[in-house]
């Protein structure tokens, strides 16, 4: 568990306000809880909140987001390595810090993808000459709402597992 000592101590070696760092996130979303075709969403219509999106796919987003300026790039991966997530860092990461307006911070907060620690990625984040702050996996103080649907998720599979639900729909649910 990560203490709020070494959450003060990684802020003090970072002097910094949330509205100078560029956050990255990797998302997923797909269709996982096997509804009928019929009850899917839209063409093209995602939702996080029930992880479903048209065709049984799943989609896989990586985002960067900037205080006060929101999503600013949103490119789709089919997977994640260290080398995809270097050419990644490569190609994007110069514009982004441009469009987050962050003036000469070159701060950006990663969140936790094994992909993002490979040695191919930390080449690249050292070529653009930008620094990486680590959050720690499941920090109740930073990661608010990731933790409830990490905790909801576990215990609507446990609930499904103890009552042996194979299938049901929304309706059942």
């Amino acid at each position: 568990m990560f203490g709020r000592k070494n959450l003060l101590s990684t802020w003090t070696q970072h002097p910094l306000h949330i509205r100078e760092i560029l956050s990255i996130k990797l998302l997923r979303l797909g269709h996982e809880y096997g509804e009928k075709k019929s009850e899917g969403l839209a063409h093209g219509c995602i939702t996080k909140s029930r992880k479903k999106g048209t065709g049984g796919k799943v989609l896989r987003l990586l985002l960067a987001i900037s205080y006060d300026k929101g999503v600013i790039c949103c490119e789709p991966y089919e997977y994640m390595t260290g080398g995809n997530f270097a050419t990644f860092v490569d190609q994007h990461f110069h514009r982004l810090f441009q469009l987050a307006g962050k003036g000469d911070s070159r701060l950006w907060m990663q969140d936790g993808d094994p992909s993002q620690n490979s040695a191919l990625a930390k080449a690249a984040i050292a070529r653009v000459n930008s620094t990486v702050i680590k959050l720690p996996p499941r920090s109740p103080d930073l990661h608010v709402v990731e933790n409830v649907i990490v905790i909801v998720n576990s215990q609507l599979r446990k609930q499904a597992r103890d009552d042996k639900i194979r299938r049901e729909t929304f309706k059942e649910f």
